[in-house]
């Protein structure tokens, strides 16, 4: 039985990469903007702007968001997100500071790196950024290039007009940022549940595992005694044709019974990989229906298999063998005069669907059967179909269930299918 898997850590790689892809889309738009300032704006707005230090300033972040780049494509260990942060800063006090200083409206482009690093960064660090972006407005505010705008009316208008493209990207780029981020928490909650989860259904797996080992030890010896009074009786020449017939019957059970604890015995403690065999969908499929037939001789159990179906590979284990025999037990109790499992080719995937006529699945068991605890019900499903998921689950595959008109069950086995 494999070991549950760990739960994530809690700063795990695939979040650090999150970060690492936001800040490198969110300094791409800086550079655009530090193009347009330089580029653009003194053109359109009549205004004068050193354009020497300002193309420096965008082309040092450019080329430091092309590392931030090649890191994240060779997986490499990204640059830590406090020193990307205050480059930021910094790259944006430097075109502040040749752009009129504090008296610019840009200088509020501050407030949502900070924002994004009290959302990204660890508590210290983020209380450092917020200090040195405080240490950077007052020295803007004494220390500065001045605008030169000789209309005061004008002058007015664009600082108007700052605010207002001041306002608008810190609005884009909090919604943007905080968008993804939230999706980021729940996808990563929702892995963190699936992990608990897991790890709740493999505690009950492996306590059943111990209960199972124990029982099929405790019957080794009572089914050996059954087996040689059973021989004993069949070798009577006095009995009567048909009690020698249903000895028979009840002979053949009891080899079945044999056969699966001697396979429980024998593959307990294999990991899984090496389990697994593939085999051709008919000849597995085939030799599953000789022993449930075997074990329900007096019930109606069709085997329907695709042409395409038939040939193809599928990876086959105990377990996921064992999933099966306990689907069809299910089926036959409820509708022993008619049980249909069919095999047909959907994609990559092998559909398996024991279709019965019984009375039907509870529906507290049906909107529960993708716990990871054993149903408790009169039907006494529960611990089968947890058993029968986990192995399912642990093959890649998939477990269905669903009411079937105009009445019984369809219970669906997604298996992946192996390339010939």
């Amino acid at each position: 039985m494999p070991s549950p898997a760990p739960f994530p850590p809690s700063r795990p790689l695939r979040r650090l990469r999150l970060d690492a892809d936001l800040l490198i889309a969110l300094r791409w738009g800086s550079v655009l903007a530090m193009a347009a300032i330089t580029l653009g704006f003194p053109r359109l707005l009549g205004i004068t702007i050193a354009p020497l230090p300002l193309l420096a300033t965008a082309t040092f972040l450019a080329l430091v968001n092309g590392a931030a780049m090649l890191l994240r494509h060779w997986d490499r260990e990204p640059i830590p997100a406090m020193t990307q942060l205050m480059v930021d800063l910094l790259s944006w006090s430097i075109v502040i500071y040749f752009s009129g200083g504090a008296t610019n409206p840009l200088i509020s482009l501050l407030l949502p790196v900070v924002a994004i690093g009290a959302a990204m960064l660890p508590t210290l660090q983020a209380w450092l950024l917020g200090a040195f972006s405080i240490l950077t407005y007052s020295f803007l505010w004494n220390f500065y290039q001045p605008l030169e705008v000789k209309d005061a009316t004008i002058a007015v208008q664009l600082h108007l007009l700052g605010m207002w493209l001041t306002f608008l990207a810190s609005v884009l780029i909090s919604v943007w940022f905080i968008t993804r981020m939230t999706a980021a928490i729940r996808i990563r909650d929702q892995a963190l549940a699936r992990a608990r989860e897991n790890e709740i259904r493999n505690g009950w797996v492996v306590s059943l595992g111990t209960l199972a080992a124990g029982a099929a030890h405790e019957l080794s010896t009572p089914l050996a005694t059954m087996k040689l009074v059973v021989d004993d009786l069949v070798e009577d020449a006095e009995l009567p044709p048909r009690t020698r017939q249903e000895l028979a019957g009840l002979k053949l059970q009891i080899d079945k019974c044999k056969s699966a604890l001697t396979r429980l015995t024998a593959e307990a403690g294999r990991p899984r990989a090496e389990e697994r065999r593939q085999r051709r969908v008919q000849d597995w499929l085939e030799e599953c229906a000789h022993g449930w037939r075997a074990l329900h001789p007096a019930a109606s159990i069709a085997l329907r298999i695709d042409a395409e179906a038939a040939g193809r590979l599928v990876a086959a284990d105990v377990a996921l063998e064992q999933a099966l025999h306990n689907l069809v037990d299910n089926g036959v109790r409820f509708s022993p005069e008619w049980l249909e499992v069919s095999a047909a080719v959907h994609g990559p995937w092998l559909h398996l669907v024991i279709a019965d006529q019984g009375p039907g699945i509870p529906e507290d068991v049906l909107a529960a059967a993708g716990q990871p605890l054993p149903v408790h019900s009169d039907s006494g499903l529960g611990i089968g179909l947890l058993l029968a998921r986990s192995a399912i689950q642990r093959c890649g595959g998939q477990l269905h269930l669903a009411p079937r008109q105009p009445r019984g069950t369809d219970v669906t086995l997604k298996l992946p299918l192996k390339d010939c």
